[in-house]
This record gives C-alpha cells, sequence and structure tokens, in this order.
C-alpha cells in the first residue's frame, strides 16, 4: 500500500510525468471552476481594495519602467530609480520592491502592454498557484511519499484557505507556497551532502520576491532545519552541528547576497520608517477564537483579522485526524502539527513572524502545506486499521465536531457542510476494508475536489462571505486607472512647468503614477519617513502613515506643497479650498462626467527660498496649526545658524470655548470616561471667529476601551431578562480588545470624522495629533460637539477649535516665492535649475528628503538640508546659481556588488563539482 501511485509506469520518469499530467488535468478542472463562479457573477479577478489600489497600479508601471530601463541599459543612459509621480515623488526600488519588483514572474509585465495587465495579473495568479503545486509535489515526492498521495495533497495545499482568501487580493501572498517547498528542498540536499544549488537559488528567489515573506521563510526554515537534524542526529551526535551548521549559514549568505540588489535598499527603508520599531500592545486572542479556528479546518472560510486562513480540505484534515489515531507512527509530523497549531493560538508569535511588528498570521501558508503533507504520507494507509486505531478515529472525530462547533461563531454553514463531508469521509475509510484500491483512490479523489469545489462556493457564493461582490468586472482596473480616471484632463494643459494637483474627485489612489502626473496621494506599504514625520506634526487626518490622500483643503499646504490646480466636478467651486479661482482653466468630458481643472493664485513654485529659519525647539513647541503657518514665515532647519530666526506672523487663532459633558465623566485635565455609548462633549464659542478657515485640533488622543456593562449596577442588570442580560455579555465580551476608534463632530458648520487606531491595532503608527478641516463658511463655527461613540476611557491632551486666517497667506506666499528656481529640468534621478539670490538664504526643494540625494552648487558639491522635516534643501549665498539635485537609491550600489558577488559564487558552487566529476571521467 506504501508504494501506491495513481498511473502505474514501468520508470521513474514516466511516472512523474503522468503524475505532473493528472496534476495539471485536475487543476484545471478546479481552476476552471473557480474563474466560472467570477465569469457567472461578471466578475474579474481584480478585487476592489488592495488589488486595484496596489498591486494592479504596481504591475502597470512596472512593465512600463522595465521597457524604460532596458532601453537605458541599451543607449547607455542611466537607469531611474526615482520617480516624482509616485506620492510627492518616491524610490522606485524601495516602494515597489513590496509586491514583486524582484520577482522573476513580474518580468513578464515588460512585454505585455499597460491595457492587458490586468489579464497578466490573473494569469500571474494562476501561474503561482500551479508552480505552487508542482513545487509541493516535488518536496512530497523526495520524502517519499505516494504519487497519489502527493496528488491529493497538492490538490488541498493549492485550494487553501490562504490562496482563496488572500491570493487573489494581495497576489504576492502567493509567492511563498512555492518559493518555501523549494527552500526545504534545497535544505534537503544540504542534509544529504548534495550540492547546494537549490539551496541559494531557493533563498535568492525568495528574498528577491518579497522581503517579508522571505523573512517568514527564514525562520520556519531554522525550525523545519532543528526538527530534520534531531531527527537526523539526535543529541548524542553534536559534532556534526558546526560543519554543518557553517554550509547552512554560510550558502543561504550566498543567497541573500544574489537578492541584495533590492533587499538591501528596501532593508534600509524598512528599518526608518514609522512603523518599524513602534511600541504595540498584544493582546490574547478571544477564547472563542480556538473553536472557530477548529470549525474551519475543513473549509475556505474562516476569517479574521490576524489572516488566520488556515483552512484545507475535508480530505486533507482527515488525514490529520489519521495521522493522529495511529500511535507510535509519524512522531515528528505529529509534533510538527501541534507545535504550527499552537503558534496560531499565540498571539505573540504572529507578531514575531510578522517581522517583530503586528499580529498577522501571513505564515499560515506553512500550516496548510504542512496538513497537505501529512494527507500525502498518510493516503497509502488510510483505509488500514487495527481494531483501536479505528476506536481512536471515531473519538477523535466526536470530539472535533463537539469542541469545533460548541460556540456559535463556528457554527456556520461552510463550517458544517465541510463537517458533514469529513465525516463521510470518515465513515467511508473506517468501512472500506473490502473496496480495491482503485475504489479508495476514486473516492478520495472526488472527497477532496468536491471539498475544494464546497470551499469556492462557500467563500465567493454564499450569503455568509459572497466575496465576488468585492471585485470588478473584465475591463473596469485600466478603465478606472487611466482610460475614464479624471486625471486624464490634466494632459490637456499647457502649463509646461513642474506642479502638484489635488483630488476633489473620485479618482483612484496611485493613479497619477500612470498617468505620469503629480498629484497628493499615496499608498505603498514602505513609504519616506520624513514625509510621514512631516504629515504627523501638522496633524493630516489619517490615521496611517502609508496611506494619505490629497490635502484635506488646507489652504497653507496646498500652497505650501505647490500645489498649483485642483480637480473638481464643473461648477462644483464650493468644494474648492481657499485661493483656488472659481474659474475653470480646463474641463473636459470623462466616464460620462465633465471634470474641470481651477487654478491655485498662491502655490509656490517647486523651489523656493526663505531668509529666515525656524529653530527645531520653537517649531515643536507649535500647535499643528501654528506649525502650517509658521512654515510661511521661513524655512525649519535641524542645524542652527545658517539663517537669522524668523519673525513668526502668528496668524491662527484658538478661541475660548466653554465645555459641556453629557454622558461623560471628566476625571482629570485630560481623562474623559464614557461609561455607555454615545457620550458627548460640546465645545461653545464665546467668540466665534469669522472669515476663516476653521479646523479642530485634537493633540495626544488615546483611548482605552472597556464594556458598558462595567458601568452598570448590580440593580440595573438584575432588572433585565436573563435572555437580555445574555444577549449583552456575548455582545461586549471582547469589548476591551477594540483596535480603533473615531470622534463624530457635529457643528453648526458642518460634519466630520477623525479616526484613531490604538497600539493594538495593526494599522497603528504612532498617530495621536489629529486636525479636521471645516474649511471656510459664511459663517463662524459656533459650536461643535464630539461624539464618543463607544464607552471607555478617551484621553486628550487638547481639544480645541483653530481658526487660520487667510489674509496674508498669499502675500507671505508671495515672499518665499519671488527669488525661485528658474528653468526647471526634472532628468532621470535628477532635478536642476538656475536661480538669483539677493540674501543669504535656503532653497527649498518640494521633493521628499533622502540620503540619496545629494546637491551641486555651480559644479561645486553642497550639503543637502533636510528643509520643514521633509523636504531637500541648500544653502545659498547671494547672487546667480545653477542647482544640481542628484538621487542614488542608497544600497543600490553595495547591494549590486553583493549581487553580483552572490551570482558569481553560485556559478563557481555548481560548477567546480561538475568540472571535477568531468575530470574523473577523462582520467578513467
Amino acid at each position: 500500500m506504501q508504494n501506491t501511485i495513481l498511473i502505474h509506469a514501468p520508470g521513474r520518469r514516466q511516472g512523474r510525468g503522468a503524475l505532473v499530467l493528472a496534476y495539471t488535468a485536475l487543476f484545471a478542472l478546479l481552476m476552471g471552476i473557480w474563474a466560472a463562479i467570477f465569469a457567472l457573477n461578471g466578475q474579474s479577478f481584480i478585487q476592489y481594495g488592495d488589488t486595484l489600489k496596489q498591486h494592479y497600479p504596481f504591475l502597470v508601471y512596472y512593465g512600463r519602467w522595465l521597457r524604460q530601463a532596458a532601453r537605458c541599459v541599451l543607449t547607455g543612459a542611466a537607469v531611474p530609480t526615482w520617480d516624482f509621480s509616485i506620492g510627492y515623488g518616491a524610490d522606485i526600488i524601495t516602494t515597489l520592491s513590496y509586491y514583486g519588483l524582484g520577482d522573476p514572474l513580474d518580468l513578464l509585465a515588460a512585454f505585455v502592454p499597460g491595457r492587458w495587465t490586468e489579464q497578466l495579473l490573473e494569469g500571474l495568479i494562476v501561474l503561482r498557484l500551479y508552480l505552487a503545486g508542482l513545487a509541493f509535489m516535488a518536496f512530497s515526492r523526495r520524502h517519499g511519499n505516494s504519487r497519489f498521495g502527493t496528488l491529493l495533497g497538492a490538490l488541498a495545499y493549492v485550494f487553501s484557505a490562504w490562496p482563496i482568501q488572500a491570493g487573489l487580493i494581495e497576489p504576492v501572498f502567493l509567492v511563498p507556497m512555492y518559493c518555501f517547498p523549494l527552500m526545504l528542498l534545497g535544505a534537503d540536499d544540504l542534509f544529504e551532502g548534495r550540492s547546494p544549488v537549490l539551496y541559494i537559488a531557493a533563498i535568492a528567489l525568495t528574498a528577491l520576491s518579497n522581503f517579508l515573506f522571505f523573512y517568514m521563510a527564514a525562520v520556519l526554515l531554522v525550525l523545519y532545519a532543528i526538527a530534520v537534524y534531531s531527527k537526523r542526529y539526535g543529541a548524542k551526535n553534536l559534532r556534526t552541528l558546526p560543519p554543518l551548521l557553517a554550509k547552512f549559514i554560510g550558502f543561504a549568505l550566498v543567497g541573500i547576497a544574489i537578492s541584495a540588489v533590492t533587499l538591501l535598499p528596501t532593508a534600509q527603508e524598512l528599518f526608518g520608517s514609522a512603523r518599524f520599531g513602534l511600541t504595540r500592545e498584544t493582546a490574547p486572542y478571544p477564547f472563542y477564537r480556538f473553536f472557530e479556528l477548529l470549525a474551519n479546518m475543513t473549509t475556505g472560510m474562516g476569517y479574521d483579522a490576524y489572516s488566520t486562513y488556515a483552512g484545507v480540505t475535508s480530505a486533507a484534515f482527515l488525514g490529520v485526524l489519521v495521522l493522529f489515531a495511529k500511535p507510535r507512527q509519524n512522531t515528528v509530523l505529529k509534533c510538527a502539527w501541534l507545535g504550527l497549531l499552537a503558534l496560531l493560538l499565540v498571539p505573540q508569535a504572529g507578531s514575531v513572524l510578522n517581522g517583530i511588528s503586528y499580529v498577522s498570521n501571513r505564515w499560515v501558508w506553512a500550516f496548510t502545506m504542512l496538513e497537505a503533507f501529512i494527507l500525502a504520507r498518510v493516503c497509502p494507509g488510510i483505509t488500514a486499521f487495527e481494531p483501536k486505531e479505528k476506536r481512536n478515529l471515531f473519538a477523535l472525530l466526536a470530539v472535533y465536531c463537539v469542541v469545533a462547533f460548541c460556540v456559535k461563531q463556528g457554527r456556520t454553514e461552510t463550517a458544517l457542510l465541510g463537517a458533514l463531508l469529513l465525516v463521510l469521509l470518515a465513515v467511508f475509510v473506517l468501512a472500506a476494508d473490502g473496496v480495491s484500491r482503485r475504489g479508495v483512490q476514486a473516492v478520495l479523489l472526488a472527497g477532496c475536489c468536491l471539498g475544494v469545489v464546497m470551499n469556492l462556493g462557500g467563500y465567493y457564493g454564499i450569503e455568509e462571505a459572497d466575496a465576488v461582490n468585492e471585485y470588478r468586472p473584465a475591463g473596469y482596473a485600466w478603465s478606472t486607472t487611466v482610460q475614464d480616471n479624471p486625471a486624464v484632463t490634466l494632459h490637456l494643459m499647457e502649463d509646461q512647468s513642474y506642479w502638484r494637483y489635488d483630488s476633489l474627485v473620485n479618482e483612484p489612489i496611485n493613479s497619477p503614477m500612470l498617468l505620469d502626473v503629480y498629484g497628493t496621494g499615496y499608498f505603498f506599504s514602505l513609504n519616506n519617513s520624513y514625509l510621514s514625520s512631516l504629515f504627523r506634526e501638522l496633524g493630516q487626518n489619517t490615521p496611517v502613515e502609508y496611506d494619505y490622500r490629497g490635502l484635506q483643503n488646507r489652504t497653507p499646504l496646498e500652497t505650501l506643497f505647490g500645489v498649483k490646480y485642483a480637480l473638481c466636478a464643473l461648477d462644483s467651486t464650493g468644494a474648492l479650498p481657499a485661493l483656488f479661482d472659481s474659474q475653470a482653466v480646463q474641463a473636459a468630458e470623462i466616464g460620462g462626467s465633465t471634470v474641470a481643472v481651477y487654478p491655485n493664485t498662491a502655490a509656490l513654485p517647486i523651489g523656493y527660498t526663505a531668509q529666515n529659519q525656524i529653530s527645531r525647539e520653537t517649531y515643536d513647541a507649535l500647535t499643528p496649526l501654528q506649525k502650517q503657518d509658521a512654515l510661511l514665515d521661513g524655512v525649519v532647519l535641524e542645524e542652527t545658524g545658517l539663517l537669522p530666526e524668523a519673525e513668526l506672523t502668528g496668524d491662527t487663532v484658538s478661541p475660548a470655548a466653554e465645555m459641556e459633558l453629557d454622558g461623560v465623566q471628566q476625571l482629570d485635565e485630560t481623562t474623559y470616561y464614557a461609561p455607555q455609548d454615545g457620550g458627548r462633549i460640546t465645545l461653545t464659542i464665546a467668540q466665534p471667529v469669522a472669515d476663516c478657515e476653521t479646523a479642530f485640533v485634537v493633540q495626544g488622543m488615546q483611548y482605552t476601551a472597556i464594556s458598558p456593562l462595567d458601568a452598570m449596577s448590580e440593580e440595573e442588570l438584575s432588572a433585565m431578562s436573563a435572555h437580555d442580560r445574555r444577549s449583552l455579555q456575548k455582545q461586549y465580551a471582547h469589548f476591551w480588545r477594540k483596535d480603533s476608534v473615531y470622534l463624530r463632530l457635529l457643528s453648526n458648520i458642518g460634519e466630520g470624522r477623525i479616526e484613531y487606531n490604538r497600539p493594538n491595532s495593526q494599522y497603528y503608527c504612532g498617530r495621536h495629533d489629529f486636525v479636521y478641516n471645516f474649511g471656510t463658511s459664511d459663517e463662524p463655527l459656533q459650536q461643535i460637539t464630539i461624539v464618543l461613540p463607544f464607552a471607555g476611557y478617551y484621553q486628550f491632551d487638547r481639544l480645541a477649535v483653530e481658526c487660520q486666517k487667510l489674509d496674508t497667506v498669499a502675500a507671505r506666499a508671495e515672499n518665499l516665492g519671488a527669488e525661485n528656481l528658474q528653468n526647471v529640468t526634472l532628468g532621470t534621478n535628477s532635478l536642476g535649475g538656475e536661480i538669483t539670490t539677493t540674501r543669504s538664504s535656503v532653497l527649498v526643494v518640494q521633493l521628499p528628503y533622502s540620503t540619496g540625494w545629494s546637491v551641486t552648487v555651480d559644479g561645486t558639491p553642497a550639503q543637502v538640508l533636510r528643509a520643514d522635516t521633509a523636504f531637500l534643501g541648500v544653502a545659498l549665498e547671494p547672487g546667480s546659481h545653477t542647482v544640481a539635485f542628484t538621487y542614488k537609491t542608497p544600497g543600490l550600489t553595495a547591494g549590486a556588488a553583493l549581487s553580483a558577488a552572490g551570482v558569481v559564487l553560485l556559478a563557481v558552487t555548481w560548477a567546480v563539482p561538475a568540472l571535477r566529476k568531468k575530470s574523473k571521467k577523462r582520467r578513467k
């Protein structure tokens, strides 16, 4: 039974070919069903969220960049590594490496026109899934599993919950599914004394494809190596450890070196980001989550906030039960399954495996691979039971059903159907003594495929999930981001100078990079840390640092950031920020509606000069609105004494307000307690300020959740019926785990909302200060009510209304821009221009600061200053100057050198044994 195969073949190669052929046919069938579900619903594989906003723009842009890079190489020109159209300007390599900039499969984008990138993205999803199955089969067969068992395991692995729930939304999440089995095969080669080429190549491939999943795979590889070493050598033979450890580490370093061309620059950017190194709260998982996790082991469901998509098919989970039903067999596999299950139940493990960051079980693909491998291992003897083993399996099945479905969260329609199929398959294997081998194989194969179809239908079809509605029809991605994008209107403009625009229409995030225009939005996982710091200082009303959209109509910021135009629906000028002209300079019919372009009369040019500086100490002591006002009076520099100290105009006013509490108790100067949902804090302005831009400012916000039940007296609880009391207890059982909260703002001039992520949220970025801009209005703000939607303790260092006077904004901007950079040229990784100054000054260039920038003044190298926290600056003496900024990705040169050295070492590692072998043959 151990050597049972699907198709009898006389030779190993023929048997391998038959296995691949059978896998390919079944993969095509199941993938066709998956695609048919989408086609019948009129949808493509492009999900409206992260796929459309991040992964699709990346692939379109990447294809264009590859073609441009190839032309540069052929002509001897510099390859672009900086793009002014990504956010406010960004490094191409570090921004896009997370999405697969180094993945060899994504190189196909170079050969596909942008219009057809949607089909390429879908094709790459299918290809990665197919490769995952092939890689699994290679690993499974290396470890002696039968061909039929390997086939079942591959199908269970490829169509598990991880790709179903995460693979389409974030295609890069499929990378470890085929890279990790190759890493394990390479490790096996080292243990067996074979060539290290596969080990090196697999590590290089994984690290090039995605740095985060490489980290996860590396940690899991270490655990695998420890388990294999313990089984092979045990603790009594430790003298073999040093040489083996040296091989593992040494060859791993070669693989890492090969990937250094992208890995090294990205690591430098990652370690400098605000998300890295934050102190976070890690709370225990809800108790019911264990039962929900078990209930969904047979399904493609089981969504939670921690990406714990651990489900496989009923057939694969049956393999796990069979494994444990047979004592004294496969002890290592049992320990591995229990160990990884334990990691899924410990939030600290999720944090460590997610790069010592927020809690997320994005490594769960390894758990599903283990379950698929277990199925492959037990398959040959899956119907061969001793009487005691039958009782064990029956008991395990009964315990599983009782435990998994004892809580309501586990009793979903899909989970119950998965359990039913599990029971039917278990009954079959227990009663299959007289069934032929072919019959057993047919039932198991049918059960596995049926489980896959149930999982697909369950997640994408039934009302519990109906996830297919999150996807968009074919052609939607290109139409929305490029063809019918309102920003296409900007290409009709005759203004050839460098300028940014803000969008007041529904424009897809990250689309400016596809149209080669310069916007004010950005949504990528890695971003410039200096720009993030500036937004944090200014209290930008966004709780995350890597997803910002526009400048929220704050007039001084629109001016300082060089926003020269605004996209707006024609004749909807009431939405425009102050100082924008209500007369459109361009209009066009885009996607069935008319979009117009309105100019900012006070926008600063890309390079302007400041003759006075603001010390960091003075600047940090200001409120967010005072900071934006101060930046119009001078430049904030980290160095001291370069320019005279600026005299701040102080054109902001914070009118006195009387506070009234409703359903809220003030415990001390900064802490407010809301015992029930919906408490209110009302600020009434005694002397409202007219003719200004009005904002509500929150500084030092923190929130601690409590259950409203904690504030209820024993009498109130006793007065409730038992049913109502239990309902409330269930509703608020895990209220203390709340990871985000918002403030609802109600005023006489409008409504607003401020969102805040707590330190236990995966989106926490260390932001506690927020500004909500109500803009300008015909009447002044007289009263504002802050609604606290949830019970808990709220801490505010400051709650205030601040008013930005606009009378002097244009004049102060004109003063800053009086001596500005002329004849600006945007080159490949460079920006240059000419300027004449009458006084000692600092030229401020509105591009994000990076250590990769260098500058020359009149051909002489000068110091790049960090101006206004986030931008470029250079000191100038009076006179006429030619200024040239040049960018080189930090770490790219060293990374490229390491990659070249790594490739040479890999070639030597491969060639030397081959040459020795050939030499020996010649001697014979």
